[in-house]
């Protein structure tokens, strides 16, 4: 298990880095953290005109359902994670409520993708988001969508602490 990849996808300018991030003291995230070679490798960054989230992503060895290809969990924790950020770059601090996944084409380990997601809708404290994985020829790999809703950041703050409680409890 080695850690010595590296990143051949283009960024274009109208691509700004989000760095690697905090959802308000939930860390480390599932996907995106502890990122290694064998595993997972996640960079995301926001379009400046369409405030869409762009990800590149990795799947090694690790991230193998069928021969080959990644684990359908694994797709399905990428695209909750990346339709989580596209909601916090709108200021919603949101939770999953459910989430839905369409695999297209199976999708491979060892090669660059990219993941796309954005808000389409926002009615109250719900918000629909979509995203898709896609090969940097534009096939598309998987279609997901999820309604998601804004707890408000006092609700998460609150999570945060009953989460650092447990930990503090069960860890000593």
């Amino acid at each position: 298990m080695s850690n010595s990849f590296e990143w051949t996808l283009a960024i274009d300018e109208d691509l700004e880095a989000i760095p690697p991030f905090n959802l308000g003291g939930n860390e480390p995230q599932f996907v995106s953290a502890a990122q290694s070679d064998d595993r997972i490798r996640a960079r995301y960054f926001v379009r400046r005109s369409t405030s869409e989230i762009v990800g590149h992503i990795h799947c090694g060895q690790l991230a193998q359902g069928p021969p080959g290809c990644a684990h359908g969990g694994a797709i399905a924790s990428i695209l909750d994670e990346v339709m989580g950020m596209a909601a916090w770059q709108k200021g919603l601090n949101v939770v999953a409520a459910e989430i839905w996944v369409k695999y297209r084409k199976p999708t491979p380990l060892w090669t660059e993708f990219e993941a796309h997601s954005w808000v389409e809708s926002v009615e109250g404290r719900r918000a629909e988001v979509r995203s898709r994985l896609q090969l940097t020829d534009g096939t598309v790999l998987v279609e997901g969508g999820g309604t998601f809703v804004n707890i408000g950041k006092d609700r998460y703050q609150e999570f945060v602490k009953e989460a650092d409680a447990v930990r503090d409890k069960n860890i000593s």
